[in-house]
């Protein structure tokens, strides 16, 4: 749908206020690091999320840190979390930090 970082902040709010939503699938899109910063406080304020799907927006770059995954330590609902790629566009990258930090989410968040 090529939705981008102006969209997430919208969905942000959306997650924010609507305890009904339960899957979000946004892969295949252009939401990128700025989109995810914007979507985050709406992801962390939704009790009712269980399962987040953000495979191919170019959110987990190479020399990216793990500030992504940390801020998804303490999300109380969250048990599955894809980051996964497919067709080669927009990919994600986990690199060594990256991969310190989903070990961090694993470690942490008992329900994931």
């Amino acid at each position: 749908m090529g939705l981008g970082t102006k969209t997430a902040k919208v969905l942000s709010k959306l997650l924010a206020t609507n305890t009904n939503i339960s899957h979000l699938d946004l892969s295949n899109n252009q939401i990128g690091k700025k989109g995810f910063k914007k979507l985050l406080p709406g992801l962390l304020k939704n009790t009712s999320l269980i399962h987040l799907n953000l495979g191919c927006n170019d959110i987990i770059g190479e020399e990216n840190d793990d500030s992504i995954f940390e801020k998804l330590i303490d999300h109380k609902s969250l048990i599955s979390l894809n980051f996964s790629n497919q067709q080669g566009l927009n990919r994600n990258r986990i690199g060594w930090k990256g991969c310190m930090g989903m070990s961090k989410l694993i470690s942490n968040n008992h329900m994931i």
